[in-house]
């Protein structure tokens, strides 16, 4: 049977006879992790921290936030905004935040998290006010709402004047020359000073236009393919990430940003950037363990989370820019990418022969968990023996790496030793500590040792009368 929360419950088990009866209670509860439900001024959702809610309310409004989490034990819960802590209660079921006269200052994201020992829940909540002003209060971009008919319709118009005005210079020129009466040098001179005038003039009224409906193109050239990872505690992940910009664009000195999904923080600049494309590139919020895996120049946005914590826990948006005087920059805002943080539950590995023989050397390989194709901190081992008799610890001399030592001072992944009829049924554990969360993982082997038989002869003897 699967056990769900539903099943937490006391049970009872009767036995009947005609010699009469017993009975005995079982009370069973069943741990798991937290489900936040959120009230905002009597609107309930659950959340399974896979999407953002929206609430637009009105100026100098009030909103009451009521977070509840379903969770055994008790969960950790907290609200925050950026790096503000609004509300926090520890292994509780209720959390209540009531903004009031709400003002530009309280709006934006409220990161909503519950935390036990099962698992960790998300819930994010954007509160706005539909006006104007609220732009502010959002990472600014030139928002290109045209499409391409009309952009191709403004460059046609702009061409064709500046053509149309290239052409009745010409034909000015032609017909003075043949009525001779062809200005001298230096009504020359200012004959093309003017149109020349005249043509920088008409590029400066229309350029702008130019630029600002050509160099994005339609919002439907910017598309980022990324899909959310979940990444154990103190291990790492590279997530695969492409984008693409306008078709007749070409990234040259392109410089990738991922940003923490924060709208407070985001009207700042940088300041909600945790890693970049470029090192030179000063962030507040810089996350060491976070790094572009791809080359943005060639459209790819990749990131590499190390030792991954439950703080990197939350979403995440990719931003692009290019070009010497700035003129592309874009954020896609549009697909998200949430990394979740889970426990670290993965379990070494203990390479070892399949056939084991008494009197043959063996080399005993720990494994800590695949990271994949990244690098972390690498973690502590040690190693440990246990007898097979009482199971009480050992510490005999063994190869450690290419040193002789005693198997409890290996910190090497690998260990050798002589088989002995000795070792048959012993007990070798490999003990993985990660450094950056502080948490250890182990696996264990049993030997299985073959060798030859051997003849044990015992005697008594008993005295003759």
């Amino acid at each position: 049977m699967n056990i769900s929360r539903q099943h937490t419950d006391t049970y009872g088990c009767e036995a009947l006879n005609e010699h009469g009866n017993a009975s005995i209670a079982v009370s069973i509860t069943v741990l798991y992790p937290p489900t936040i439900t959120t009230h905002i001024s009597g609107e309930k959702q659950v959340s399974d921290g896979s999407y953002v809610q929206s609430v637009i309310v009105k100026e100098e409004s009030s909103v009451i936030l009521r977070c509840s989490v379903d969770s055994n034990p008790p969960a950790n819960m907290t609200i925050m905004k950026a790096a503000d802590t609004f509300a926090r209660i520890i292994s509780g079921r209720e959390l209540i935040l009531h903004l009031r006269n709400i003002s530009h200052r309280e709006t934006g994201i409220y990161n909503i998290s519950a935390i036990n020992e099962h698992g960790t829940s998300y819930s994010i909540i954007n509160i706005s006010i539909p006006d104007s002003s609220n732009a502010a209060n959002q990472i600014t971009y030139k928002d290109k709402k045209s499409n391409n008919l009309v952009r191709d319709m403004m460059i046609g118009v702009l061409c064709g004047m500046i053509i149309a005005l290239c052409v009745i210079g010409i034909v000015k020129f032609i017909a003075k020359s043949c009525k001779n009466t062809l200005p001298g040098q230096l009504s020359i001179r200012m004959w093309l000073v003017r149109y020349y005038m005249d043509w920088v003039s008409l590029t400066v009224i229309f350029l702008p236009i130019w630029k600002d409906i050509g160099c994005y193109g339609d919002n439907s050239d910017y598309t980022i393919t990324v899909n959310d990872v979940t990444v154990q505690e103190g291990l790492c992940v590279t997530v695969p990430c492409t984008f693409t910009i306008d078709r007749s664009k070409r990234l040259t000195q392109a410089v990738g940003y991922w940003g923490y999904y924060d709208e407070k923080y985001c009207t700042a600049g940088s300041a909600c950037y945790v890693v970049s494309s470029k090192k030179s590139v000063s962030l507040s919020y810089r996350k060491k363990n976070f790094h572009m895996a791809g080359n943005v120049n060639n459209r790819d946005c990749s990131l590499t989370i190390n030792n991954a914590k439950k703080r990197d826990g939350g979403y995440y948006y990719f931003r692009i820019e290019d070009g010497v005087d700035g003129t592309l920059k874009w954020n896609y805002r549009d697909s998200y990418l949430r990394v979740t943080v889970t426990d670290l539950t993965a379990k070494p590995q203990i390479i070892l022969p399949e056939k084991l023989v008494a009197g043959n050397e063996v080399t005993l390989t720990c494994k800590p968990p695949d990271t994949g194709n990244c690098s972390g901190t690498a973690p502590e081992i040690t190693w440990v023996r246990l007898e097979k008799e009482d199971r009480a610890e050992s510490d005999p001399l063994i190869i450690c790496g290419e040193k002789r030592t005693r198997i409890s001072q290996c910190k090497e992944s690998t260990l050798t030793f002589t088989l002995s009829q000795n070792d048959h049924q012993t007990a070798i554990t490999c003990d993985v500590t990660s450094p950056v969360v502080g948490k250890s993982i182990q696996t264990s082997v049993t030997l299985d040792v073959q060798y030859p038989p051997f003849i044990s002869i015992t005697t008594e003897t008993s005295g003759i009368d």
